[in-house]
């Protein structure tokens, strides 16, 4: 089927943040109201990241309203900032909804106090590919691939890095695209690559 070690693995799409100026012309409709847009970026896609400078200054309420604008299976993960400061607040607005932190720099325990039940995802290099996992666990691993604004990623090294991916986790794939500005035809690739894949 795939030639993947592992067949089960969920495989689901997504890219950090949902607000991108070039998405404005090439991707949601012009008259989609701008409080829509996660909600027409969740129909597609199954995860975000969301960086520490919007998660950290949305408020309660507007994280409220993001959990209400997606479905109950949609995955937010969240990356945190060089040090712990005062989250209490917004990470406790996610209500349980937040699948992970990522943590670029800095040692998890750190963060456990802050975090409560947000498992705390470090990184493996694994080439092109950095995976995040919660250490112990590989239920569900976070693979991030690096692409700049509006860089479009070849199909076959799409295919290859998901392999990668999927070789990583045992039921379920976060494969997030690029940083600021992805290209949307690598978000919408990676889905039929998935699909293809059996993923």
């Amino acid at each position: 089927m795939s030639g993947t070690e592992n067949e089960l693995a969920e495989l689901v799409v997504g890219t950090c943040g949902w607000e991108h100026a070039q998405w404005l012309e090439a991707y949601y409709p012009d008259d989609l109201p701008e409080d829509w847009r996660l909600d027409y970026y969740a129909n597609e896609f199954g995860c975000v990241v969301l960086p520490p400078e919007l998660w950290m200054t949305a408020g309660e309420e507007v994280i409220e309203q993001w959990l209400e604008d997606v479905g109950e299976d949609f995955m937010f993960f969240i990356e945190l900032p060089a040090g712990p400061g005062d989250v209490a607040a917004s990470l406790s607005a996610f209500m349980g909804r937040c699948v992970g932190a990522i943590l670029h720099q800095g040692e998890p325990d750190d963060w456990q106090a802050a975090l409560g039940d947000i498992p705390v995802l470090c990184s493996e290099d694994t080439g092109h590919l950095k995976c995040y996992r919660h250490a112990g666990q590989a239920e569900t691993v976070l693979a991030w691939l690096a692409a700049g604004p509006g860089e479009k990623i070849e199909l076959p090294v799409l295919r290859e890095q998901i392999e990668v991916g999927l070789k990583a986790a045992t039921a379920r794939l976060a494969f997030i695209i690029g940083n600021e500005a992805p290209a949307m035809e690598n978000l919408q690739n990676a889905k039929v690559v998935a699909e293809l894949l059996g993923a």
